[in-house]
């Protein structure tokens, strides 16, 4: 069994612990894996995805595992770095626990590559009412405020080691947490803010309707 340290902490293997600068981390076959990177970049307004992931144990999968089966469980990148396998498979899991109507995807930020780490920012599909939009296309940087209470959920199943925690591809992933940099919105902000808009345009034009008559 290895034991790692630090500071005056010691951890044993699948031991758990929080590090100032990286957050919750799990001691894994002799090193710390943790929710976010050493040097966590500056984030722009959104909703992200932090991801620590085992490099020794995607190594052992892709060496032990016939390519065949690594493939139908989701492994298709060539090399040890699979963000976009575990990008893949999160967002079919997470369309699992959205309604039909809600559309959020997972987006993979490739300026932000670590090893062992990936940080995933939310996009939402859908109209918003204070861009005066008449079609629908993908957003972030506030909108995407609507997919927050579903990706949480999504991150609640991964650590409580729920049934899509044990995919293939998924169970790499030893810590996983949602960073919502938009906490001065409500979830509902989009949808309530379209039912606002019609409360000024009801009164406008009964104010109209009073003067023509």
């Amino acid at each position: 069994m290895k034991i790692l340290s630090y500071n005056d902490d010691i951890a044993e293997h699948g031991e758990r612990l929080y590090i100032k600068d990286r957050g919750a981390c799990t001691c894994q076959s002799g090193v710390f894996i943790c929710d976010q990177p050493e040097d966590l970049p500056d984030l722009g307004p959104g909703v992200y995805l932090l991801v620590g992931y085992s490099l020794d144990e995607v190594a052992m999968l892709k060496e032990t595992v016939p390519k065949g089966v690594l493939e139908r469980s989701g492994f298709v990148s060539e090399d040890n770095f699979v963000a976009h396998d575990i990008g893949s498979r999160l967002q079919i899991a997470l369309e699992r626990l959205m309604p039909h109507e809600v559309q959020c995807r997972i987006m993979f930020l490739d300026e932000f590559k670590s090893e062992g780490n990936i940080i995933f920012q939310m996009e939402w599909f859908g109209i918003n009412p204070r861009l005066n939009e008449t079609a629908k296309r993908w957003h972030v940087g506030q909108a995407e405020k609507v997919c927050s209470p579903y990706v949480k959920k999504l991150a609640g199943a991964v650590s409580r080691n729920e049934a899509v925690r044990f995919q293939l591809v998924l169970s790499t992933v030893k810590q996983i947490r949602v960073l919502d940099l938009l906490d001065g919105l409500p979830a509902g902000a989009i949808r309530t803010s379209s039912h606002s808009l019609r409360l000024p345009l009801f009164l406008f034009v009964l104010g109209v309707q009073r003067l023509l008559t």
